[in-house]
């Protein structure tokens, strides 16, 4: 038996315990203990197994790591993550004294005094300055005797909201840079240095005075009240009504009610292909409109017209309609109804700004929002800012939507109205094969880099009974903009390829994709839609990606608007780069809760490297112009098309097609295509021995050809989009319009002719090389005529659906 050893009433280890009684303590353990079993002795390690290697020692060590973390909640992640926070151990005050010191020794914080026009001998005379009557305002905000006014001044307002919040200590040192800036920006605008060094000014024309710009640079960059830059949308009392639901449950209709009621309206979506839905229902008398109980609905026919970025139809100047995408909208002008469609798209870090402005900024008597519940919490924020009244109706699925007891298995099941989902073109083209090999059922396609009037002539081939194509094979590019008729959609795959890895979908996406089965009214008897896998190993992950709830949507993205930058390169020095002009907007600017700033797409960080060498021909509006020009930037040939159009934009400031063509290669594919199409015309036709060769040529180069043909529409669109916005310097639109209609009529006989061969394509590293820009593609036709010297316009071997 062993002894119950009472321990002293001094702890061991308190610094109080002599050492003489520790050792008496440890001497008597020793005596009634066996060694392994005192409790400062480990115990001893069991001998390691006769298998157990090195290796399986670290990969068991790894596996209990990644244990440890799956099991940690989201909760206790961030509050480990929050918990070690330097800034915070003496308050923001206190952080900010001790980043004072060290705020003018970085090189950032030269690299940004000096984009403002202070030089090394200024900043060195006024930071000292600076750095005392910071102090004492610092100070007095610690011993609370300070003012809200200093305390505004320091912009505590976002410092007691993201200091903690932030990941690392970057984010939290980028928060304290940002403050000090604006502080030492209004009070060097303050100094008598600004009115006795030089004069006040506010534009550079002539002169330049760095002092009395700073202060108007300072309120610039403040981002923390955006709902005050819309005074007309404030001194309205609007009435705002959600629509809160998920996919297929009636949100849009009751919206689009609304609107074609309305005097005047307009609706705003994310995609063109919903533009052009609201704008022919419209039009065409499609949406009905419910009457008293026993009455048939009435369907009006409302004169609507179209704006999008890259097209326009006028039904009428006066028509009191208008169907636009969100970027489009006309602030200036009064609505008595307006339907801002996708709301919860609202914190998408690229394009949320568009509906943040809109939301802000738009002069409706009713502003009708249509999304899914995430985003209601923000909303309810938002709108007490904005200070109008909200009402939230809340939708069920109109139809059920059930996840199948088991997966496809195999492609020789799938049926009519099915939809096969996958990411990367070389899959969609592979599907379609065996699907059509396998069934005899023919497939229609739909994926991003398609162009939205050959996605929506898919759309109308797969919803046609008569038309013979039975099986939809799309991306994900299938979630938004096309009422489909798809009884059961099928996941080929759960993951998608970024260019660098495979990852899995979010829930979102996996919830938006499947949500297109079973859509209300689109089919006989509306018993509801049936989503599955292909491989069985991915139906589990399905079901709990379809029962799991989404996350509440963080926060109102806000980017610099081009009037922003326009204002900010006036205030700054005559030789200010437009490439630091931008990263100074985008360190500096000032944005509180329940707001953020966004991130710019690939595209236009792209875009931005590309306008920094003209920048001198060019002002900031047409440097901003050109930056969001929807060009697909990793495509070398787009590439060239879009420095041949901001050369000539620059230097002659007209641009013509044949600017924009020079030195590529695009226009080729299109002349290939149309020989094909009207060498399948003549005599008859081709027989189905010929269309099998020349389609099984196609699938041998890859369908380059059908690549370049969207690579030629993106750039013609692109041209459109800027003759809309500059139409003196794009005079070429008419011509523009025609070209467009011929290669959307060439890629929709493409894809009627291909057929893939059974060949498995497998994903390639991407390599830029020099001859990434031309290799052989095309097909030989066997009439003596020889189209296989087109060059090809791609570098990846598969370019992913987008």
């Amino acid at each position: 038996m062993i002894p119950i050893i009472r321990s002293s009433s001094v702890s061991l280890l308190s610094p109080f315990a002599s050492c003489s009684s520790t050792m008496r303590y440890m001497a008597t353990v020793s005596q009634v203990l066996p060694r392994s079993q005192a409790p400062w002795k480990r115990a001893a390690a069991p001998p390691p197994r006769s298998d157990y290697s090195p290796g399986r020692r670290k990969q068991s060590a790894k596996n209990a790591h990644e244990r440890r973390r799956r099991s940690r909640s989201p909760e206790e992640g961030r509050r480990r993550r929050d918990s070690y926070d330097p800034s915070m151990k003496y308050g923001i005050p206190q952080s900010l004294l001790n980043r004072l010191q060290i705020w003018p020794k970085s090189p950032e914080t030269r690299t940004r005094l000096r984009t403002l026009g202070l030089s090394e001998e200024e900043s060195s005379r006024l930071i000292p300055h600076f750095i005392n009557n910071s102090t004492q305002e610092l100070k007095a905000l610690e011993s609370s005797k300070a003012d809200d006014e200093v305390s505004g001044l320091w912009t505590m307002d976002i410092l007691d909201t993201q200091l903690g919040r932030a990941g690392d200590m970057r984010s939290r040192t980028v928060l304290l840079d940002r403050s000090i800036l604006h502080r030492f920006l209004i009070w060097v605008s303050s100094q008598p240095d600004a009115s006795s060094d030089s004069p006040q000014i506010i534009d550079n024309v002539n002169t330049f005075s760095p002092y009395a710009n700073l202060g108007a640079i300072g309120r610039l960059l403040d981002l923390r009240n955006p709902a005050e830059t819309y005074a007309r949308a404030r001194r309205m009392k609007r009435k705002i009504i959600m629509h809160v639901g998920p996919t297929n449950s009636g949100k849009t209709y009751n919206a689009l009610v609304a609107l074609a009621k309305a005097k005047t309206g307009l609706y705003a979506g994310p995609l063109r292909l919903l533009a052009h839905e609201v704008y022919d229902r419209l039009n065409k008398g499609l949406i009905a409109i419910p009457t008293e109980p026993g009455e048939a609905p009435t369907s009006p026919i409302r004169k609507c017209n179209l704006t999008t970025g890259e097209e326009r139809r006028v039904v009428d100047v006066h028509a009191p309609l208008t169907s636009a995408t969100v970027e489009m909208i006309n602030l200036n002008m009064p609505y008595g109804v307006v339907v801002l469609d996708e709301i919860q798209m609202i914190a998408d870090p690229m394009r949320g700004d568009a509906w943040t402005r809109a939301f802000l900024g738009v002069r409706a008597e009713e502003l009708h929002l249509c999304g899914e519940e995430t985003v209601v919490d923000l909303i309810r924020a938002l709108v007490l800012e904005t200070g109008d009244e909200l009402i939230i109706n809340r939708y069920q699925r109109l139809t059920p939507l059930m996840p199948a007891n088991k997966s496809l298995q195999k492609l020789g099941n799938i049926t009519r109205g099915d939809c096969v989902v996958a990411f990367s073109r070389a899959q969609l083209f592979q599907l379609k094969y065996t699907i059509e090999k396998e069934t005899g059922l023919k497939c229609a396609m739909v994926y991003g880099s398609l162009p939205p009037e050959v996605r929506a002539e898919q759309a109308l081939l797969f919803n046609d009974p008569d038309s013979g194509y039975d099986v939809m094979v799309a991306s994900d590019a299938v979630g938004m903009g096309l009422n489909l008729k798809i009884k059961r959609i099928v996941f080929a795959s759960l993951s998608k390829f970024n260019g660098f890895e495979e990852l899995p979908l979010s829930v979102s996406q996996t919830k938006q994709i499947a949500g297109r089965a079973g859509r209300f009214g689109l089919h006989h008897g509306d018993g509801g839609g049936e989503v599955t896998t292909l491989h069985n190993s991915d139906l589990k992950q399905l079901k709990r990606d379809l029962a799991a709830r989404l996350p509440s949507v963080p926060a109102a993205v806000i980017k610099p608007s081009q009037d922003m930058v326009e204002r900010l390169s006036s205030l700054l020095p005559p030789d200010t780069s437009f490439g630091d002009l931008m990263k100074l907007l985008k360190t500096s600017m000032l944005v509180r809760a329940p707001y953020e700033t966004g991130v710019e797409h690939k595209d236009v960080t792209r875009s931005l490297d590309l306008v920094e060498k003209f920048y001198g021909d060019l002002t900031a509006s047409d440097c901003m112009t050109l930056i969001y020009c929807p060009l697909n930037m990793k495509d070398p040939v787009i590439l060239i098309a879009a420095t041949n159009m901001a050369r000539a934009f620059a230097v002659k400031a007209e641009v013509s097609l044949e600017d924009l063509f020079k030195n590529t290669p695009l226009l080729q594919a299109l002349h290939m295509v149309q020989k094909l199409q009207k060498m399948s015309q003549q005599g008859g036709g081709w027989s189905d021995v010929k269309r099998r060769k020349v389609a099984d040529e196609l699938a041998e180069k890859k369908h380059a050809a059908l690549r370049s043909l969207e690579s030629l529409h993106k750039a013609i669109t692109s041209y459109l989009w800027m003759s809309y916005r500059v139409p003196p310097s794009f005079p070429e639109q008419e011509r523009a319009m025609e070209l467009k209609l011929e290669v959307e009529s060439a890629i929709e006989f493409y894809l009627t002719l291909v057929v893939t061969s059974g060949g498995k394509l497998e994903r390639k590293p991407f390599k830029k090389t020099a001859r990434s820009l031309q290799y052989a593609s095309g097909v030989d036709v066997g009439d003596g005529v020889d189209l296989l010297d087109m060059p090809h316009t791609h570098t990846p071997a598969v370019v992913e659906a987008q």
